[in-house]
């Protein structure tokens, strides 16, 4: 029998067309997940960044809050202590006018005087050199929270998002709900459209910029609450000694007042000394030293804080903003389906992302372990990504 030539080839051909149907099935299948590997990181980095940029303007705003109420303080502190050297110099020079007829007293009164009257000078000096100082830095602070809450618009925010997702793959589209139309995701659209109108929202209304006139007197309360330890030094100067029971005694008084207005701010500061004396008619007191001082004496137009940011919520509202990104393009758009002419009838893909913005007291380094709401002067603002269907 003669041996048949070539009747194997219709098979080896049949086994090679279908291996080249599945290589390409294959390559198409792991395309496919890349595409979407990418999409769902592309989304999920681009919600973190949106996230975190917002963050930090948030926590901007409460370092700079912080700050012009540190540097406000300071300067009732610098009134406090120039009012406090002009009592020491007043007291001093008429001690030395008294003692003037007891040798050897004298000198060292009159050297006293000397040295109270140069630490009043260099006193007075800071203060005229500090205030317009302090005035001119919290200007600027109170400037810059305006830059700030600009780059919380949402087009700004959303401008960090579209770059992040552009870096991943510059065909990807960013929150293009649109492209959800006739596709397996057109049931999730009004969800993320949703979801999407809700984020803008919060980011237009999350902070207020407003003069101290305007806010009911709550940053005049975070001023008092900053006092802290100096509270005793700024508010309670005052000492009492008694010489001779029932005869003799010397009274200090000081203080320290605060007004934080609309349009200017004012410290003023007195403190004085004075001798009492037991008379049938009850004590008779008579000054041996005082001082005063104000800031409107070293600056007359001196603000202190001209404006400042908050949290728009009432303050014990939480405030909380998830941000969301999508990012989708259609699967006729991908490098593999262009160069092999595979038609994908409109098919996206698609990968969808949440970050939280919300604001945390740290655990630890806090001597108090109460929790706080969220507000605009401790920067604790944080971001996290979580599920975006919740």
């Amino acid at each position: 029998m003669g041996r048949s030539k070539g009747q194997i080839l219709p098979l080896i051909l049949f086994a090679l067309s279908i291996g080249g149907i599945m290589l390409v099935v294959m390559f198409n299948v792991t395309q496919k997940v890349t595409d979407k590997t990418i999409s769902s990181n592309a989304a999920d980095a681009a919600a973190y960044s949106g996230g975190v940029w917002a963050a930090r303007q948030l926590n901007y705003m409460a370092y700079t809050n912080r700050a012009m109420i540190a540097n406000h303080v300071a300067t009732g502190h610098l009134i406090a202590y120039v009012s406090w050297t002009r009592y020491v110099e007043s007291t001093t020079s008429n001690i030395s006018t008294i003692s003037r007829a007891v040798p050897g007293l004298n000198a060292v009164m009159a050297a006293l005087e000397e040295f109270s009257g140069i630490v009043r000078e260099t006193a007075e000096y800071s203060a005229e050199v500090m205030l317009p100082t302090i005035d001119t830095v919290n200007d600027l602070y109170a400037l810059s929270q305006y830059q700030a809450q600009i780059d919380l618009n949402p087009t700004r925010v959303e401008s960090i998002m579209q770059a992040v997702i552009e870096a991943h793959d510059p065909v990807l589209r960013f929150n293009d709900t649109s492209t959800l139309n006739n596709s397996s995701g057109s049931d999730y659209k009004p969800l993320i459209d949703a979801a999407i109108a809700s984020y803008r929202a919060k980011l237009l209304g999350a902070t207020e910029i407003l003069s101290p006139g305007e806010d009911g007197g709550e940053i005049s309360d975070m001023v008092e609450l900053s006092y802290a330890g100096s509270d005793k030094w700024l508010n309670n100067r005052k000492w009492s000694q008694t010489l001779v029971p029932g005869l003799y005694k010397l009274k200090k008084k000081g203080e320290t007042r605060h007004e934080l207005g609309s349009e200017l701010s004012h410290w003023e500061a007195s403190d004085s000394l004075k001798f009492g004396q037991w008379t049938p008619k009850g004590w008779s007191w008579s000054t041996i030293g005082w001082g005063r001082a104000d800031s409107a004496e070293f600056h007359e137009n001196y603000q202190g804080i001209s404006s400042y940011a908050r949290k728009r919520a009432a303050p014990d509202e939480e405030l909380y903003i998830d941000v969301v990104a999508l990012a989708t393009k259609f699967d006729d758009e991908t490098v593999s389906r262009k160069r092999m002419g595979i038609d994908s009838k409109g098919t996206v893909i698609s990968g969808y992302g949440k970050a939280r913005i919300y604001f945390a007291k740290p655990v630890t380094g806090f001597s108090s372990g109460t929790p706080q709401y969220s507000n605009l002067y401790n920067p604790f603002w944080k971001v996290k990504l979580v599920d975006p269907w919740l």
